[in-house]
């Protein structure tokens, strides 16, 4: 019975070592770990792609059930230990990296922890560098608070100064103003505070027809446009580093999405009116006003001209088109994709108060019918061309992003277990095996069994029945270092028998 006894609290130190939390874990290769309190991670590589990067968000579909059952586990996500850290050569040179995680439509923590996880590229990426990310995550159990992530993208709903609902979004570069019940944006406020849409009640150029999008035409609803009552529109996912609105005409027919970034701004059609074609426009002040002899246009095919002058014909391969104001020394870009072989052109309003940019347009004729279609927008603190150009790409060219398989944490040094029982037999056991001692373990076991021993074994003088017992195993054996552990866990006898029966864990 003795060694019987002997043997279950061998095993019981054993199981209390391995049974930390949810799941036995095994070293992951490489790298070393950033924090052992994380019990898993995953890599995510981003190469620049041969573009120059400034404040680009990277953003990779991850699915954190998939990644916890090729790890073994099957519990459930803990959003709040999502962690992002940077590491350069296996080491961590930033362990705060910002990052966001948007879940998916059918997310659920328990089987389908689906979504996207945008981190921020911070600083200066140069073209040829690859830079490379942990993500650290865990299932629910363990203790998680939720990171602190400065803002890049802000959301806030105010009344605009003529009474509409609008959406203020803040960023690092400029403030949109979006009108919720006209679903187009009514302002965006660079550094100066000059507003380079500028809408406003007053009649035509003045005011009234200034906007973005300003997509279909008024004929067939007049939608995404502000200072109009006849859309939708709603914050579908915020977070310190995107922001996404979705705008729909409240005939159902019409659907667009932005998704507002630190830098710029994209806004995606979804959903078109069967039949109908439409425009994308920039109506609008660059640099608060309209200067028909100072400000300039530059489109992609190289031509630059000033705001005064006129022109209209497809814009060959990549098409944007950007707006300078010298004396400010900045710029307005406007990105269409895809590519096509349809009309755009450019004039300034028939009253000279406001620009008339259109994708798809020529004259008052509309001729984009295809979707999915985007529409980027941003304000760059220069005019060179070159400068404008690297922000178009940097916004706009992909980077090159891959999603590594999940790694498993180290066994942390000290397990503590959670389970606390008494027993009732006390029994004192000394054992002294023939190895040499370096390792000294202690074990308090406690347990109720299914049946009371009717006798008392007196072969062993250190035997002494109480009400209260206490079971301490020492043994002593050769070994390096020296380890010791304090657990208590819940045990049970089977009838008849004093000896303790303990579950298996089995791991990898």
């Amino acid at each position: 019975m003795k060694i019987r006894l002997l043997v279950g609290l061998a095993a019981l130190l054993v199981a209390g070592v391995l049974m930390l939390g949810h799941a036995p874990r095994r070293v992951a290769a490489d790298d070393p770990w950033w924090d052992t309190l994380w019990g898993y991670r995953a890599s995510v590589t981003v190469s620049a792609a041969a573009v120059a990067r400034h404040e680009k968000v990277a953003e990779v579909t991850v699915n954190f059930t998939d990644l916890l059952e090729s790890a073994g586990d099957s519990g459930k996500f803990d959003l709040d230990s999502l962690r992002v850290v940077e590491v350069v050569d296996g080491e961590v040179v930033d362990d705060k990296t910002p990052y966001q995680f948007d879940r998916a439509a059918d997310y659920d923590a328990n089987n389908n922890a689906a979504g996207t996880l945008i981190i921020l590229l911070t600083g200066q990426t140069s073209g040829d560098e690859v830079r490379r990310y942990h993500v650290y995550f865990d299932v629910v159990g363990d203790s998680f608070d939720p990171p602190n992530i400065t803002n890049r993208v802000t959301v806030n709903t105010i009344t605009d100064p003529y009474g509409f609902e609008t959406f203020r979004l803040d960023t690092l570069n400029g403030t949109y103003h979006f009108h919720k019940t006209g679903g187009g944006f009514s302002s965006l406020f660079d550094a100066d505070e000059k507003d380079w849409i500028s809408w406003n009640p007053a009649p035509r150029g003045a005011g009234d027809h200034r906007g973005i999008p300003n997509m279909v035409h008024p004929s067939d609803g007049g939608y995404f446009h502000p200072g109009r009552s006849n859309s939708d529109s709603s914050v579908v996912r915020r977070g310190p580093l995107k922001v996404t609105l979705r705008a729909d005409s409240l005939d159902g027919l019409w659907t667009t999405i932005w998704e507002i970034y630190p830098t710029f701004a994209r806004m995606t059609v979804t959903r078109t009116a069967e039949g109908k074609s439409f425009w994308l426009l920039y109506e609008g002040t660059p640099g608060g006003k309209l200067d028909l002899t100072t400000d300039t246009v530059t489109s992609s095919d190289g031509t630059t001209i000033t705001a005064e002058e006129s022109w209209t014909g497809d814009l060959a391969d990549e098409e944007w088109v950007y707006f300078s104001d010298p004396a400010l020394d900045r710029s307005l870009y406007l990105f269409h994709q895809p590519d096509d072989a349809i009309v755009d052109s450019y004039t300034p309003s028939t009253d000279k108060l406001m620009t008339i940019l259109g994708f798809g347009r020529s004259g008052s004729s509309r001729f984009l019918q295809e979707k999915p279609r985007t529409l980027t927008i941003g304000l760059v603190e220069d005019t060179d061309a070159a400068a404008v150009v690297a922000a178009i790409d940097n916004a706009e060219q992909p980077l090159e992003i891959a999603l590594g398989a999940a790694e498993v944490g180290p066994v942390p040094p000290t397990a503590t277990p959670t389970t606390t029982p008494t027993e009732t037999p006390t029994a004192t056991v000394t054992a002294t095996p023939t190895q040499t001692p370096t390792e000294t373990a202690t074990a308090t076991a406690t347990a109720t069994p299914t049946a009371t021993p009717t006798g008392t074994a007196t072969a062993t003088p250190t035997d002494t029945p109480t009400a209260t017992t206490t079971a301490t195993a020492m043994a002593t054996a050769t070994a390096t270092t020296t380890a010791t552990a304090t657990l208590a866990a819940t045990a049970t006898t089977a009838p008849g028998d004093e000896a303790i029966y303990l579950p298996f864990l089995i791991g990898d």
